[in-house]
C-alpha cells in the first residue's frame, strides 16, 4: 500500500471513531442537534450524503443554529448546487452577522458567480471582524492573530482576486501583498500579484515577482514562471534573457517555449528535475 493510500485509510478510520462516538451521543439524547452537527462534518469529511440528513434534523431541533446552515452550505458547493449553497449560506449570516466562516463562504460563492462587489464586501467584514477583535497598540498581539487566523490571509487573497476580476489592480496588489508580507514563501501570492503587474503595464514589477517564485526553489521551479517572465523581458527589450528564460522553460518541458524555440530555428536540451 502507497503512503497515500495508507494515509486515506488511517483518516477514514479515525473519522468512523469520531462518528461512532457521535451516534454513542445522540442515541442517548436524540435532541443533540450538536453532536448531530459534529456528525454531519464527519459524514461531509467522507463525502458521505448522510451528512445531509445529520444536518437538517439539527435544524428541526435547532433552527436558530447558524453553524449547521453554513455546513449545510458547505455540502451544497461540492454538489455543485450553488444557489442552494448560497441559501444556506445567507441564513447562517442572518442568524450571526459576524459568523467569519459563513461569510467567507459567501464571498468566495459570489465571487464565482460573478457578483464581485458583494463579495468584496464580505471579505472586507471578514478583515474587519478578525482585526478589530485586536488592541490598536498592540502589535505583538496583532502580528500573533493575523498570522495564526487562516481567515485573515484567504479573505486577503480572494478579495484580491475579485478586485482583479474588476479590473481594480492596484487594490488587488495590496491585497496580494499583504499575504507576501505575512509568508514570504507564498509562491501563489506571487504569482497573483504579477499578474496585477502585467495588466497595470508594470513589466518589471512583474519580472521581480517571477524572479522571488523562482528563487524560492530554483532547483524545482516550475516551468510557466520562467516562461511568464521570459514574456516579460521580451516586453521590455531585454531579449538575451528573454531567450534563457524560454530555454530554461522548453527544457523543462514547457509547450508554449518549445514552440517559440523551434520557430526561431533554435534547439534546446530537455532536463530532468528531480
Amino acid at each position: 500500500m502507497n503512503s497515500s493510500k495508507k494515509f486515506m485509510k488511517n483518516m477514514y478510520k479515525s473519522i468512523d471513531g469520531e462518528i461512532e462516538k457521535c451516534t454513542k451521543e445522540i442515541e442517548h439524547n436524540p435532541e443533540n442537534f450538536e453532536a448531530l452537527n459534529s456528525r454531519g462534518m464527519y459524514y461531509n469529511a467522507k463525502k458521505d450524503d448522510k451528512a445531509i440528513m445529520d444536518f437538517e434534523k439539527a435544524i428541526k431541533i435547532n433552527p436558530n443554529f447558524a453553524d449547521v446552515y453554513n455546513n449545510l452550505g458547505g455540502v451544497y458547493v461540492k454538489k455543485g448546487d450553488n444557489d442552494k449553497a448560497l441559501s444556506y449560506f445567507n441564513q447562517a449570516i442572518r442568524l450571526d452577522p459576524k459568523f467569519g466562516a459563513a461569510l467567507l463562504n459567501r464571498a468566495y460563492l459570489l465571487c464565482r458567480k460573478g457578483d464581485y462587489v458583494q463579495s468584496i464586501d464580505d471579505y472586507t467584514e471578514v478583515i474587519k471582524l478578525i482585526t478589530t477583535k485586536i488592541d490598536d497598540d498592540s502589535i505583538s498581539e496583532y502580528e500573533k492573530i493575523v498570522e495564526i487566523n487562516p481567515m485573515y490571509r484567504e479573505a486577503h487573497f480572494n478579495r484580491g482576486v475579485a478586485y482583479f476580476y474588476m479590473e481594480n489592480y492596484d487594490s488587488a496588489i495590496e491585497d496580494f501583498s499583504v499575504n507576501i508580507k505575512r509568508d514570504g514563501t507564498d509562491i501563489v501570492a506571487y504569482e497573483a500579484r504579477a499578474m496585477a503587474h502585467i495588466k497595470k503595464g508594470a513589466h518589471n514589477l512583474a519580472i521581480d515577482d517571477f524572479t522571488e517564485m523562482i528563487e524560492l526553489d530554483p532547483d524545482h521551479a516550475h516551468d510557466e514562471f520562467y516562461y511568464k517572465r521570459g514574456k516579460e523581458y521580451a516586453i521590455i527589450g531585454a531579449h538575451n534573457l528573454a531567450h534563457a528564460d524560454f530555454t530554461k522553460a522548453a527544457q523543462l518541458g514547457h509547450i508554449k517555449a518549445q514552440s517559440y524555440l523551434k520557430g526561431k530555428g533554435l534547439k534546446w536540451k530537455k532536463v530532468v528535475v528531480s
